[in-house]
């Protein structure tokens, strides 16, 4: 049954596409284009698509499941930072320059286009590698967190011995200061160097 109404969902999906024309990429870069020939016809298709799904919403909210018992993937992060301005600026360039988004070239492979196939291929290939770099940075942050920190910090809480880039910088002594400056005074150096630790 899930098979059957995911399938019922993605044909619903691509034939109200392809009955806006959201799938034309002519019809959708004449709507990019303000301060030439605009078409402005693709703004009532969105502004009818939010008000759907804001009511969709609104009733998946409350009902909390689906009526197939399934939860709704309902996000709860509001917040506007550099990761979605950058993806954003990522996205709208790929759809101003193809014409295209994701949800339009799925559903444009019907027809064949080599075109819509190449951008298809390319799109699988950004996120392919998306996926790798966010699993590399995260594997690394990871390696960074668990590596140990100084002796002199290893019963303090994560908060104060966060570390800086520089983790592993050993503190040393060179032979002109050890014979310039008394042992009192080298101490209060060692001591100067490692506050960046509680920073």
């Amino acid at each position: 049954m899930k098979s059957i109404t995911s399938a019922l969902s993605g044909i619903l999906f691509g034939s109200g596409l392809s009955l806006a024309q959201m799938t034309n990429p002519a019809k959708v870069l004449a709507f990019l284009d303000i301060f030439g020939a605009w078409d402005p016809s693709l703004a009532f298709v969105m502004g009818s698509a939010l008000a759907v799904s804001a009511l969709g919403y609104r009733l998946a909210r409350a009902r909390g499941e689906s009526a197939l018992g399934e939860p709704f993937p309902v996000t709860t992060s509001s917040q506007i930072d550099a990761r979605l301005l950058v993806g954003a600026g990522f996205f709208g360039l790929g759809w101003g320059l193809a014409g295209l988004c994701p949800g339009p070239a799925l559903a444009s492979l019907v027809t064949g286009s080599v075109p819509v196939a190449i951008f298809v291929a390319a799109m699988v290939a950004g996120m392919i590698l998306y996926q790798g770099i966010s699993r590399s940075w995260s594997e690394s942050a990871l390696l960074h967190e668990s590596s140990p920190p100084p002796p002199e910090y290893a019963d303090k809480p994560p908060s104060i011995r966060r570390r800086p880039t520089n983790v592993h910088q050993k503190i040393t002594r060179p032979s002109s200061l050890q014979d310039q400056v008394s042992g009192h005074q080298l101490g209060e150096l060692q001591q100067d160097a490692c506050r960046p630790w509680q920073s």
